[in-house]
Protein backbone atom coordinates (compact mmCIF):
# COMPACT_ATOMS: atom_id res chain seq x y z
CA UNK A 1 0.00 0.00 0.00
CA UNK A 2 1.22 3.48 -0.82
CA UNK A 3 0.36 6.70 0.98
CA UNK A 4 0.04 10.23 -0.48
CA UNK A 5 3.48 11.18 0.87
CA UNK A 6 5.03 8.51 -1.37
CA UNK A 7 4.46 10.76 -4.40
CA UNK A 8 7.23 13.34 -4.51
CA UNK A 9 7.02 16.65 -6.34
CA UNK A 10 9.37 16.03 -9.28
CA UNK A 11 10.66 19.57 -9.90
CA UNK A 12 12.83 22.23 -8.41
CA UNK A 13 11.84 25.85 -9.03
CA UNK A 14 14.06 25.94 -12.11
CA UNK A 15 13.35 22.49 -13.57
CA UNK A 16 9.58 22.60 -14.18
CA UNK A 17 8.42 21.03 -17.44
CA UNK A 18 5.59 19.04 -18.94
CA UNK A 19 6.09 15.55 -17.55
CA UNK A 20 4.23 12.25 -17.53
CA UNK A 21 5.41 10.20 -14.54
CA UNK A 22 3.85 7.50 -12.36
CA UNK A 23 0.37 8.00 -13.81
CA UNK A 24 0.42 11.78 -13.30
CA UNK A 25 0.68 14.31 -16.12
CA UNK A 26 2.34 17.43 -14.75
CA UNK A 27 1.50 20.84 -16.22
CA UNK A 28 2.83 22.87 -13.31
CA UNK A 29 3.23 26.38 -14.69
CA UNK A 30 1.18 28.52 -17.08
CA UNK A 31 4.35 29.94 -18.59
CA UNK A 32 5.40 26.48 -19.79
CA UNK A 33 2.68 26.24 -22.40
CA UNK A 34 1.60 28.12 -25.46
CA UNK A 35 -2.01 27.81 -26.54
CA UNK A 36 -2.59 24.50 -28.29
CA UNK A 37 1.03 23.46 -27.97
CA UNK A 38 0.71 20.13 -26.18
CA UNK A 39 -2.21 18.27 -27.74
CA UNK A 40 -1.55 14.67 -26.77
CA UNK A 41 -2.65 11.62 -28.75
CA UNK A 42 -5.52 10.81 -26.43
CA UNK A 43 -6.87 8.07 -28.71
CA UNK A 44 -3.55 6.20 -28.65
CA UNK A 45 -1.77 4.23 -25.93
CA UNK A 46 0.54 6.96 -24.65
CA UNK A 47 -1.65 7.87 -21.70
CA UNK A 48 -4.01 4.90 -21.25
CA UNK A 49 -3.39 1.18 -21.88
CA UNK A 50 -6.69 0.78 -23.74
CA UNK A 51 -8.56 2.92 -26.26
CA UNK A 52 -11.83 3.67 -24.49
CA UNK A 53 -14.19 6.65 -24.24
CA UNK A 54 -12.72 9.31 -21.96
CA UNK A 55 -14.55 11.19 -19.20
CA UNK A 56 -12.91 14.28 -17.66
CA UNK A 57 -13.51 15.35 -14.08
CA UNK A 58 -12.37 18.87 -13.21
CA UNK A 59 -11.64 20.04 -9.66
CA UNK A 60 -11.26 16.46 -8.46
CA UNK A 61 -10.33 17.39 -4.90
CA UNK A 62 -9.39 14.29 -2.91
CA UNK A 63 -10.58 12.11 -5.77
CA UNK A 64 -13.50 10.34 -4.10
CA UNK A 65 -15.91 10.79 -7.03
CA UNK A 66 -13.54 9.89 -9.87
CA UNK A 67 -11.99 6.95 -7.98
CA UNK A 68 -15.40 5.36 -7.44
CA UNK A 69 -16.36 5.97 -11.06
CA UNK A 70 -13.12 4.47 -12.38
CA UNK A 71 -13.62 1.39 -10.20
CA UNK A 72 -17.25 0.98 -11.22
CA UNK A 73 -16.74 1.58 -14.94
CA UNK A 74 -13.58 -0.01 -16.39
CA UNK A 75 -15.07 0.43 -19.89
CA UNK A 76 -14.27 4.16 -19.62
CA UNK A 77 -10.97 5.98 -19.27
CA UNK A 78 -11.10 8.72 -16.62
CA UNK A 79 -9.12 11.93 -16.20
CA UNK A 80 -8.88 13.74 -12.85
CA UNK A 81 -7.79 17.39 -13.19
CA UNK A 82 -6.60 19.00 -9.96
CA UNK A 83 -4.43 22.08 -9.36
CA UNK A 84 -3.39 21.45 -5.73
CA UNK A 85 -0.50 19.02 -5.41
CA UNK A 86 -1.55 17.87 -1.92
CA UNK A 87 -4.83 16.67 -3.44
CA UNK A 88 -3.08 15.14 -6.44
CA UNK A 89 -1.09 13.00 -4.00
CA UNK A 90 -4.30 11.73 -2.38
CA UNK A 91 -5.86 10.85 -5.74
CA UNK A 92 -2.64 9.14 -6.81
CA UNK A 93 -2.45 6.93 -3.70
CA UNK A 94 -6.07 5.83 -4.24
CA UNK A 95 -5.37 5.13 -7.91
CA UNK A 96 -2.27 3.06 -7.16
CA UNK A 97 -3.84 1.12 -4.27
CA UNK A 98 -6.92 0.46 -6.40
CA UNK A 99 -4.80 -0.60 -9.39
CA UNK A 100 -6.79 1.73 -11.65
CA UNK A 101 -5.06 1.72 -15.02
CA UNK A 102 -8.07 3.55 -16.51
CA UNK A 103 -7.40 6.73 -14.50
CA UNK A 104 -4.97 9.50 -15.44
CA UNK A 105 -4.31 12.37 -13.03
CA UNK A 106 -3.44 15.80 -14.40
CA UNK A 107 -1.74 18.28 -12.10
CA UNK A 108 -2.68 21.63 -13.58
CA UNK A 109 -5.25 24.40 -13.82
CA UNK A 110 -8.50 23.35 -15.50
CA UNK A 111 -8.84 26.12 -18.09
CA UNK A 112 -5.19 25.95 -19.11
CA UNK A 113 -5.23 22.15 -19.34
CA UNK A 114 -8.34 22.19 -21.51
CA UNK A 115 -7.18 24.97 -23.80
CA UNK A 116 -3.58 23.86 -24.23
CA UNK A 117 -3.66 20.05 -24.00
CA UNK A 118 -7.04 18.74 -25.12
CA UNK A 119 -7.82 18.42 -28.85
CA UNK A 120 -11.22 19.17 -30.35
CA UNK A 121 -14.12 16.70 -30.17
CA UNK A 122 -12.07 14.10 -28.29
CA UNK A 123 -13.98 13.38 -25.05
CA UNK A 124 -17.16 11.49 -24.23
CA UNK A 125 -18.18 13.48 -21.13
CA UNK A 126 -16.99 16.12 -18.68
CA UNK A 127 -17.91 16.88 -15.08
CA UNK A 128 -16.94 19.57 -12.62
CA UNK A 129 -17.62 19.30 -8.91
CA UNK A 130 -17.60 22.19 -6.44
CA UNK A 131 -15.08 24.57 -8.00
CA UNK A 132 -14.08 27.56 -5.88
CA UNK A 133 -16.90 30.09 -6.50
CA UNK A 134 -14.71 33.16 -5.91
CA UNK A 135 -17.88 34.90 -4.70
CA UNK A 136 -16.62 38.46 -4.31
CA UNK A 137 -16.96 40.77 -7.30
CA UNK A 138 -13.29 41.78 -7.16
CA UNK A 139 -12.35 38.11 -7.56
CA UNK A 140 -14.41 37.57 -10.70
CA UNK A 141 -11.33 37.20 -12.90
CA UNK A 142 -10.38 34.04 -11.00
CA UNK A 143 -13.68 32.23 -11.59
CA UNK A 144 -13.44 29.05 -13.62
CA UNK A 145 -17.18 28.97 -14.28
CA UNK A 146 -17.29 31.57 -17.03
CA UNK A 147 -17.76 31.79 -20.80
CA UNK A 148 -14.09 31.18 -21.78
CA UNK A 149 -13.98 27.88 -19.88
CA UNK A 150 -17.36 26.77 -21.20
CA UNK A 151 -16.19 27.51 -24.74
CA UNK A 152 -13.18 25.25 -24.23
CA UNK A 153 -15.36 22.47 -22.78
CA UNK A 154 -17.62 22.75 -25.83
CA UNK A 155 -14.58 22.54 -28.11
CA UNK A 156 -13.18 19.33 -26.61
CA UNK A 157 -16.43 17.37 -26.17
CA UNK A 158 -17.87 15.07 -28.78
CA UNK A 159 -21.33 15.78 -30.20
CA UNK A 160 -24.10 14.78 -27.74
CA UNK A 161 -21.59 14.46 -24.88
CA UNK A 162 -22.86 15.56 -21.45
CA UNK A 163 -21.28 18.29 -19.34
CA UNK A 164 -22.29 18.07 -15.67
CA UNK A 165 -21.66 20.87 -13.19
CA UNK A 166 -22.32 20.50 -9.46
CA UNK A 167 -22.04 23.36 -6.96
CA UNK A 168 -23.39 24.43 -3.59
CA UNK A 169 -23.18 28.11 -4.58
CA UNK A 170 -26.41 29.60 -5.91
CA UNK A 171 -24.77 32.53 -7.72
CA UNK A 172 -22.32 30.17 -9.45
CA UNK A 173 -25.22 28.01 -10.59
CA UNK A 174 -27.23 30.95 -11.95
CA UNK A 175 -24.22 32.53 -13.68
CA UNK A 176 -23.35 29.18 -15.26
CA UNK A 177 -26.90 28.64 -16.50
CA UNK A 178 -26.90 32.09 -18.07
CA UNK A 179 -23.52 31.58 -19.77
CA UNK A 180 -24.32 28.07 -21.01
CA UNK A 181 -27.73 29.13 -22.33
CA UNK A 182 -26.14 32.04 -24.17
CA UNK A 183 -23.37 29.91 -25.65
CA UNK A 184 -25.54 28.23 -28.28
CA UNK A 185 -23.59 24.99 -28.43
CA UNK A 186 -25.25 23.38 -25.40
CA UNK A 187 -28.80 22.56 -24.36
CA UNK A 188 -29.97 21.77 -20.84
CA UNK A 189 -31.27 18.36 -19.84
CA UNK A 190 -33.40 20.02 -17.17
CA UNK A 191 -36.22 22.53 -17.59
CA UNK A 192 -35.93 25.99 -16.05
CA UNK A 193 -34.22 26.81 -13.70
CA UNK A 194 -31.97 24.19 -15.41
CA UNK A 195 -30.74 22.39 -12.31
CA UNK A 196 -31.84 19.64 -9.93
CA UNK A 197 -30.79 18.70 -6.42
CA UNK A 198 -29.04 15.36 -6.90
CA UNK A 199 -29.52 12.33 -4.64
CA UNK A 200 -26.63 11.21 -2.47
CA UNK A 201 -25.10 8.22 -4.23
CA UNK A 202 -21.89 6.24 -4.74
CA UNK A 203 -19.13 8.41 -6.06
CA UNK A 204 -20.21 11.49 -4.13
CA UNK A 205 -17.31 13.85 -3.53
CA UNK A 206 -15.86 14.83 -0.17
CA UNK A 207 -17.03 18.41 -0.73
CA UNK A 208 -20.59 17.32 -1.43
CA UNK A 209 -20.73 15.34 1.81
CA UNK A 210 -19.29 18.33 3.67
CA UNK A 211 -21.77 20.87 2.27
CA UNK A 212 -24.71 18.53 2.75
CA UNK A 213 -23.70 17.98 6.38
CA UNK A 214 -23.91 21.76 6.82
CA UNK A 215 -27.39 21.90 5.33
CA UNK A 216 -26.37 23.46 2.00
CA UNK A 217 -28.48 22.99 -1.09
CA UNK A 218 -26.72 21.29 -3.99
CA UNK A 219 -27.30 22.43 -7.59
CA UNK A 220 -26.63 19.94 -10.38
CA UNK A 221 -26.65 21.17 -13.99
CA UNK A 222 -26.39 18.87 -17.01
CA UNK A 223 -25.88 20.34 -20.47
CA UNK A 224 -25.52 18.38 -23.70
CA UNK A 225 -23.03 19.40 -26.36
CA UNK A 226 -25.32 19.93 -29.33
CA UNK A 227 -22.54 20.06 -31.91
CA UNK A 228 -18.85 19.28 -32.05
CA UNK A 229 -15.90 21.40 -33.09
CA UNK A 230 -14.15 20.11 -36.18
CA UNK A 231 -10.49 19.54 -35.39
Amino acid sequence: MVSPKDLYYPFSETSKKVLLKDGVLYLPDKELLEEGSFYFAWDENELFPQRLPIHIEYCSGNGDWVIEKAKADPSTNWIAVERQFARVRKIWSKKVNGQLSNLLIIYGEAFQVTRDCFPAAAFAAASIHFPDPWPKRRHAKHRLLAAPFFEQVHRVLKKDAPFTLVTDHFESATRSVEALNQHGGFYSQHPSPHWVEPPLEAGTSWFERLWRSQGCKIYSLCYINSDATVS
